[in-house]
């Protein structure tokens, strides 16, 4: 009887294995294209990739960038060699480059939580990631910014040590272009501009394309968190933000010439 029961248990084994099997997890039929772009069999002693960000280029190429994360799986905070490196497609995603470092500090320096935008004007792409020295400043994150400007194959990098930030998500947008008529160039930057805590929220401008920054304006010095910008018809900018710990999410808006101290105006583009 006891030998029965045995060969019976090897017939069912596979059985069940295989039914098994069929209960796991599988992509949905009828995808177009499928690939897995970024495993850690790929290169040995990276521990993981995350936080991917996928953009298409203004020539239709396709970009994607994702943390390198070398020794472990911890974010920026708890892990002293983060590389952003990217792979690219030029035939929509059926075929990928190598994969390829785009941003790799020394050790003890990281990167990570890439996230991109194209500029539709310029066909450029702008890349921008979190960055801490965790042996001289743990848990300080700055802000930096790289660019490509011939759709992701070489990227220039580009000093934003003045934009500190305390781990938290803040906004960048344009404000005016002279290709738009506008008399100057502006970006508009806002933060909670603090090395360890969300307070103090900022608005600065660049007139020179983010390589440098104005101090800003303070619109609130207690607790402020997440934060987006918007431009009005009319040129006034609209900030909506998180206050007073998450009790509330509160909407302003301000002119150009309030935000400088006089200094600078809006004026409506010339005709083109």
């Amino acid at each position: 009887m006891k030998r029965i029961l045995f060969l019976w248990g090897l017939l069912i084994l596979p059985l069940s294995f295989a039914a098994a099997q069929d209960k796991e997890p599988k992509l949905a039929e009828g995808l177009i294209e499928v690939h897995d772009l970024f495993n850690t069999s790929m290169n040995l002693g990276v521990s993981c990739y995350r936080i991917p960000a996928l953009v298409t280029a203004s020539n239709g190429d396709l970009v994607v960038a994702i943390d390198e994360r070398v020794p472990s799986c911890q974010d920026l905070r708890g892990s002293d060699d983060i590389n952003i490196v990217i792979r690219r497609s030029q035939d929509n995603g059926k075929s990928w480059s190598e994969i390829r470092k785009i941003v790799d500090f020394p050790m003890g320096k990281s990167a990570s939580d890439p996230s991109m935008i194209v500029d539709q004007v310029t066909g450029e792409i702008f890349l921008f990631y979190n960055f801490m020295d965790l042996e001289k400043e743990k848990d300080i994150y700055y802000l930096h910014v790289i660019k490509s400007a011939d759709h992701g194959k070489s990227w220039e990098t580009r000093p934003e040590p003045e934009l500190i930030d305390p781990g938290c998500n803040g906004s960048i947008i344009r404000y005016t272009s002279i290709k738009d008529g506008y008399e100057l160039n502006r970006l508009l930057f806002c933060n909670a501009k603090h090395k360890k805590g969300r307070e103090n929220l900022s608005v600065r401008i660049s007139y020179d394309e983010g390589l440098t920054w104005t101090e800003g304006k303070c619109i609130y010095p207690g607790s402020a968190a997440y934060s987006t910008l918007t431009v009005l018809e009319n040129g006034v900018i609209g900030l909506l933000f998180e206050k007073d710990y998450y009790t509330e999410n509160m909407f302003v808006s301000f002119s150009l010439e309030w935000l400088t101290d006089g200094e600078d105006r809006y004026h409506l583009p010339l005709a083109k």
